[in-house]
């Protein structure tokens, strides 16, 4: 446990207001804890049809010149 709000934020309506509230923590947990890459920027969009948030994270390896992007879906599992 890294003391992230992540999964309860997931149980939190899904609006707008939820999705930077996940954004920022999602900043925060990566600045904090992964010293391995730099970020370039996050953005998290509800996506209300399934019911999840599509995150895209990018970034750069420390040492490397290209930058990645990873997109991954976050929903509640009870």
């Amino acid at each position: 446990n890294i003391g992230s709000s992540v999964t309860s934020l997931l149980f939190e309506n899904m609006n707008i207001g939820t999705a930077n509230l996940l954004e920022a923590e999602i900043n925060s947990v990566l600045t904090r804890f992964e010293p391995r890459i730099t970020l370039s920027g996050i953005e998290v969009k509800p996506d209300y049809d399934e019911g999840s948030y599509k995150v895209s994270i990018g970034y750069y390896i420390v040492g490397q010149t290209s930058p990645t992007t990873i997109t991954i879906y976050l929903e509640k599992v009870r």
